[in-house]
């Protein structure tokens, strides 16, 4: 673990509590949460909606007390994780499979890179957003599937999609610094 002397508000000891007792956090029944080499976090949550807000929360408090990220990129990350959650777990849900959806996180030279991986049946992200009209386009509100994959792509650095028959893996990376002409 890191020093707690970078920040003076009490996120080095809620650090220490939750690394410690991990099903203390709410909601985390049911969960699985595990520390991994190299000062990251690893969860593997059941198919179900309800726990998509635990791993928004896990993964937003890993990159806020181990990364040197901007607040406002944590709200980016949050929302482009909890969509990558959602989609994990309503792949699951439309497949039948009963699998954990497993989400893992970790802080590398101040950026932040998490992975959600699935078993669902996979799907061709090429193909899903070229189906859908432009955003800008009223048409658009007639289709439903399709935003969270673009929102993801909007608010992370880097989005690599290797998606099979046997499940999708997403990659997302955040940099503390957005390259220029970037948003």
């Amino acid at each position: 673990m890191k020093p707690a002397s970078r920040r003076n508000d009490g996120r080095a000891d809620r650090r220490q509590n939750r690394a410690s007792a991990p099903n203390a956090l709410p909601g985390a029944a049911g969960a699985d949460i595990a520390n991994v080499e190299g000062g990251g976090i690893e969860i593997e949550i059941p198919a179900r909606t309800d726990y998509v807000s635990l791993v928004r929360l896990v993964v937003a408090e890993v990159a806020a007390l181990e990364s040197s990220l901007e607040p406002e990129r944590i709200d980016d990350l949050r929302v482009a994780v909890s969509e990558a959650a959602t989609n994990a777990v309503q792949a699951h849900i439309r497949s039948g499979c009963t699998h954990s959806v497993r989400v893992s996180c970790c802080c590398i030279d101040g950026a932040v890179s998490v992975r959600v991986d699935d078993e669902g049946p996979g799907f061709d992200a090429d193909s899903l957003m070229k189906a859908a009209p432009p955003v800008e386009n009223p048409a658009r509100l007639g289709h439903e599937s399709g935003m969270g994959l673009l929102l993801i792509r909007h608010l992370a650095d880097e989005v690599i999609i290797d998606s099979s028959s046997a499940g999708t893996k997403l990659r997302l990376l955040f940099r503390t610094s957005r390259p220029s002409g970037s948003r």
